[in-house]
């Protein structure tokens, strides 16, 4: 059985039953991060640049090439994240602003999303895998009912809708519309710690974004998760180049801030409190090169 019949059987279970056949490779995942995003990605500079980050919710790589970057590579161990990422892309690359929150469940006055008329439009712009995956989903596993696809998302509120700096902000959506197609997109199936042995080793980065992988990595301690950071991912980052190493807003302050002293504030409006992306910076070789 190849990787996409896997794909669509393993999905079209778990809208049926709840339950996930092989949860290394698969789970539920995000439609809408939980992260204020464009928050921090502006404090990375990235007109120009080229950026690895966690896969998710497809919203990183989206705030990524609003913010002007040039080449965008993802990963994430859950196949099911690569799909809800291409979906989205479409979505932009063949949808209005409007079109995009209806079919996307961001316009509550008229429905709840993954409207079937609209997929027609948004399959167009799908790669010949993708397309096939979601038609099953639709064909078979009667996707556009909502009973059916809050199985495959976690719910949860859109935290950038109504930020101004996003890629949700209907000011952005023509620059995200235009970007998009010009950006170097690639998708790795991988965890972070096996991500090394994965990435091309003449590949280099200006920034990078791991999100709150650190929680799902425990017990692994602080000092560890440093070395990591800095033996196996940092001959990846060019000099001076940045990783959002953590993104926590309930971290052990102490701990973290011994081995990543460096760090930008963010905003949490649900839980009504502060958090911090906590960052590790490449320094430059004494000689310079």
């Amino acid at each position: 059985m190849d990787h996409l019949e896997m794909d669509c059987e393993t999905a079209l279970h778990l809208l049926k039953t709840g339950v996930v056949l092989d949860r290394h490779h698969y789970g539920m995942t995000y439609l809408k991060t939980n992260e204020q995003l464009d928050g921090y990605f502006s404090k990375f500079s990235l007109s120009g640049k080229d950026v690895l980050t966690v896969e998710a919710s497809g919203d990183q790589l989206l705030q990524a090439v609003l913010e002007g970057a040039k080449s965008v590579i993802t990963f994430d161990r859950n196949r099911f994240t690569y799909y809800t990422s291409a979906l989205k892309q479409a979505a932009v690359l063949a949808l209005d602003y409007e079109e995009f929150r209806f079919y996307l469940g961001e316009d509550m006055t008229r429905g709840s999303g993954f409207s079937r008329d609209l997929y027609q439009k948004v399959r167009e712009e799908l790669n010949d895998d993708t397309r096939l995956f979601w038609d099953c989903l639709y064909n078979d596993g009667n996707f556009q009912d909502p009973k059916q696809n809050q199985k495959l998302f976690f719910q949860g509120v859109n935290v950038l809708l109504k930020h101004p700096d996003s890629f949700w902000n209907s000011s952005h959506f023509a620059k995200l519309k235009e970007r998009l197609p010009q950006v170097d997109y690639h998708f790795y199936e991988s965890d972070l710690l096996m991500l090394p042995a994965i990435l091309p080793s003449n590949q280099k980065y200006d920034a990078m974004f791991f999100s709150n992988i650190f929680d799902w990595l425990f017990p692994l301690p602080v000092w560890r998760y440093h070395k990591f950071i800095d033996q196996k991912m940092s001959p990846y980052l060019k000099e001076n180049g940045k990783c959002a190493v953590y993104y926590s807003l309930l971290a052990d302050e102490r701990k973290m801030k011994s081995k990543f002293p460096n760090s930008y504030p963010v905003q949490d409006e649900m839980l009504q409190c502060n958090g911090k992306v906590y960052v590790y910076t490449k320094k430059q070789s004494r000689d310079g090169v």
